[in-house]
């Protein structure tokens, strides 16, 4: 059995992007909660959410076409090219079929599925782009970060909702641990969108004003 250890980390989110900005924030007592502007949600009993704000894809994408990605691949796109340069691991020095990608995620890429769904109501099912539906099945997160990174070993999804970052991170260890890869990008990626946030609104499961039991 090898021994594995975390190299570097990377994260995209309300109150930071960089381990190093996100953990000062926290210390901080920053908040990233505050009034949705994504979408309108006067639909619903509450208003706020932690949204990424100033993200610009187009500064970590380096391989691909940014629009050309969901939000959720391109924020997981962004962390996993994070988690590299904070390793400094040269991967160069490794058998690219023996380093992959373990990702979770609880919606994949639902700001497909409403554009898709917005412009079915408004235009009829014949005015979706062709390109549209193959941004949407949850797999193409890890593909995309397999495809940008240029890595080509193990690449899986693992859709487990609220706990599937850890499941993804624990796969990803037991794939270095039992000799199957050298190394693994492992996480967990989800976009801010109307579908989730309505979910969770319908089951009393967002507090009004702050987070709470």
């Amino acid at each position: 059995m090898k021994r594995v250890v975390i190299t570097g980390l990377g994260l995209v989110t309300s109150i930071g992007s960089g381990w190093q900005d996100f953990w000062k924030a926290l210390l901080g007592g920053k908040s990233g909660i505050g009034p949705v502007t994504l979408f309108d949600t006067s639909p619903f009993p509450v208003h706020i959410g932690a949204e990424v704000k100033d993200f610009r894809p187009e500064e970590h994408i380096r391989r691909q076409t940014p629009s050309n990605r969901g939000r959720g691949s391109q924020l997981a796109v962004a962390a996993a090219w994070m988690a590299l340069q904070d390793s400094g691991v040269e991967l160069g020095g490794y058998n690219r079929r023996r380093v992959g990608v373990s990702m979770g995620t609880t919606s994949g890429e639902p700001l497909i599925v409403e554009r898709w769904n917005d412009i079915r109501k408004a235009q009829g099912v014949e005015a979706i782009p062709g390109d549209l539906p193959p941004k949407y099945p949850c797999n193409v997160i890890p593909t995309n970060v397999a495809i940008e990174c240029d890595l080509r070993g193990p690449c899986l999804m693992i859709p487990t909702a609220c706990a599937a970052g850890n499941y993804a991170i624990g796969y990803g260890y037991d794939l270095i641990r039992t000799g199957h890869s050298d190394l693994m990008l492992a996480g967990g990626a989800d976009a801010f969108s109307r579908i989730t946030y309505m979910g969770f609104a319908r089951l009393g499961a967002i507090a009004k004003e702050r987070c709470q039991p």
